[in-house]
Formats: structure tokens, C-alpha cells, sequence
């Protein structure tokens, strides 16, 4: 267990308390993350019987998370240079902070994938899958941390790079779940609808 002191030590250093205040000045842009998972419209098509449509509607909204996490990618490298301006950092914090979100981009889209399948593997009667994805996940966040930082002496991108691969268990487990016939839920040939997509919004 980590001493209080500690906690608090930690919670106050500069770079997590910068990277803090720029998660909250950026909630909005985080949202995105869940912005188009809509298991409840998908689960009553398949209820209705309509199994073929719910599926079409899932692979499209999951494509569109792709594209919309491939956009958050390149944009969060636009504005890597801005998004840390006014914080009063120092260049040593101001570093730290550009370093370690310049690696955690490259995991955007794993990591909206990772929010979706998370709830969907539920939702297709696989909760104990989503369970064990998220348990393996943390894990291995938690060995590339002492294997990145501690052995390879990575520093803050070791840290991000074993916290994206960390997230990426469940999507990677997701595709290859989602792309089985033999699930409740899987992909087939998208379809656009724009009230699905209005409706994600």
C-alpha cells in the first residue's frame, strides 16, 4: 500500500498536476472517446429481431471511431505545442508533458476501440472476456512500467508506451472477437445511416 505521504507527494508533483489540469481543459475532447457507442440502439434492433441492420450499424459506428481517433491523432499533434501554453510549467515539466503525450497519441484509436469493446463484449454475453481483458490489461501496463522505466530507462515515453499497450489488450481481443460469425454481435459490411450517426452524437 503507498503511504499517504507519498500519494500526496505524487499527486502534487508538476507533471501530474499539468497533465491533470489538461485533461480537465480538455474533457470535450476526451468524450470523443465514447461519443458514438450506442449499445442501447444496437441491442434493441437485435431484440426486434433485426440482427442484420444491428450489425451493419455496429461496424459503422466502429469504423467511424477510427477515423474520428485517426483525426484526434493528427490533431493532438497540431497542437501538442499549444495544448500545454499558460500553465506556467517550467521547460523541464513542459518537456515531460510533450514527451509522454507525444507517445500516448500513437495509441488513440486501440484506445477508443478499447471503450467500446469493453461494453459491447458485455453486452454479447462475453462480461467474463471483458473482465479478463481489462485485468490483463492493467497488468501489463503495470510489467512494461518497471520494464520500460526501470530497465530501459525510458523515462515518461516507457510510461506511455506501456500505458497504451496496456489499453490495447481489449481492442486487439475485440477485433479478433468482433470478427468471428460466431458472435452475438459481429462486423458485416457497414451500412450508412445518418440517424444512427445523429443519434451517436
Amino acid at each position: 500500500m503507498i503511504p499517504v505521504t507519498s500519494a500526496v507527494a505524487i499527486s502534487e508533483h508538476p507533471f501530474v498536476a499539468a497533465f491533470a489540469r489538461t485533461l480537465k481543459r480538455n474533457t470535450g475532447f476526451l468524450k470523443c472517446s465514447r461519443l458514438f457507442f450506442r449499445l442501447k440502439t444496437n441491442m434493441k434492433k437485435m431484440g426486434e429481431g433485426k440482427r442484420k441492420e444491428a450489425k451493419e450499424d455496429f461496424t459503422f459506428l466502429i469504423l467511424v471511431n477510427v477515423l474520428v481517433g485517426a483525426f484526434m491523432c493528427v490533431a493532438g499533434y497540431m497542437a501538442i505545442g499549444r495544448i500545454f501554453a499558460g500553465m506556467n510549467l517550467s521547460a523541464d515539466v513542459e518537456r515531460y508533458c510533450v514527451e509522454y503525450l507525444s507517445h500516448y497519441l500513437l495509441f488513440t484509436i486501440p484506445i477508443l476501440l478499447m471503450n467500446n469493446f469493453i461494453l459491447y463484449m458485455i453486452a454479447s454475453e462475453k462480461a467474463a472476456l471483458s473482465l479478463i481483458c481489462s485485468v490483463a490489461g492493467g497488468v501489463l501496463n503495470m510489467v512494461l512500467d518497471y520494464v520500460l522505466i526501470a530497465v530501459f530507462d525510458m523515462g515518461t515515453s516507457g510510461a506511455a508506451i506501456a500505458t497504451g499497450l496496456g489499453y490495447s489488450v481489449t481492442a486487439v481481443v475485440g477485433l479478433f472477437v468482433f470478427s468471428r460469425k460466431k458472435s452475438l454481435l459481429h462486423f458485416r459490411k457497414p451500412v450508412f445511416r445518418f440517424k444512427v450517426l445523429a443519434n451517436a452524437a
